[in-house]
């Protein structure tokens, strides 16, 4: 990883994190796992994390149970680096957009590898407007399924930040939400699995896809053609007799 061969990981981030009120031993096993992790680019079993972590199995097995790291369908996933990951991957998409304009020039590097660098200021507005948004998002949960998913829960919010670090927005969110909800609710087998875990998991561009596409504002769709057929004389006459209007003849004009 030529751009960032390291992540990073305050003391901060540690004393205030979950896994001090672990074992020595545990803690242990979470900074090889974290580091196995990375060189993995985010990406590792839990069986390829045991195979690596020899002996230490039982250790793995409670950090999964602490949610200190999550089992994602056999996978691991690591909150704080999937974050980093995210930025990293979108620093390596925006350089490869410029070096197919023709490249960047060196003071020209310089000037964006010491953005990149001195950015963490702008992160961590990032980072709140995410939580913000990953807030919201459980709480739409809440009010289309009329459920009480914690806005607090770790797992839940995990959920809520892989899909918006694949790019989804809020309008995606309430789409998928609102069609599974209608769907299912009313199937006594399929309405358990009205949850984030599978609502918002990797299927979710799976279920986006299943949703009616929404109308677009502002246009008028096509009447279908109604055969029409002229009123006879006893229609007007039984429409007289709807409305209440007695017949009288018409006096000659003097």
């Amino acid at each position: 990883m030529k751009e960032l061969p390291y992540f990073r990981f305050t003391s901060q981030e540690w004393q205030n994190g979950m896994i001090t009120l672990e074992s020595m031993e545990d803690q242990g096993v979470f900074i090889n796992a974290c580091s196995y992790y990375w060189l993995s680019n985010c990406s590792i079993t839990i069986a390829v994390l045991k195979q690596r972590l020899k002996g230490y199995e039982k250790s793995i097995d409670t950090l999964i149970e602490k949610e200190i790291i999550y089992d994602n369908g056999g996978n691991i996933t690591i909150g704080f680096l999937d974050e980093q990951w995210g930025d990293l991957k979108e620093y390596r998409e925006k350089k490869q957009i410029a070096g197919r304009k023709g490249g960047l020039k060196k003071s020209s590097n310089a000037k964006a590898q010491l953005k990149h660098n001195s950015s963490y200021k702008d992160k961590d507005k990032d980072k709140k407007k995410d939580k913000d948004n990953i807030t919201e998002v459980i709480t739409i949960f809440n009010s289309i399924t009329k459920k009480s998913f914690k806005t607090t829960s770790e797992k839940t919010r995990k959920l809520v930040q892989a899909r918006i670090n694949d790019g989804y927005k809020k309008e995606d969110f309430e789409r998928v939400i609102k069609y599974k909800n209608e769907k299912w609710k009313y199937n006594d087998e399929m309405k358990a699995y009205i949850r984030p875990e599978t609502l918002l998991s990797n299927k979710f561009e799976s279920y986006l896809n299943e949703c009616p596409k929404p109308k677009k504002p502002g246009i008028k769709h096509a009447q279908p053609d109604i055969p029409f057929e002229k009123p006879t004389a006893e229609d007007f006459e039984q429409y007289k007799q709807q409305l209440g209007v007695k017949n009288e003849k018409e006096e000659p004009r003097k």
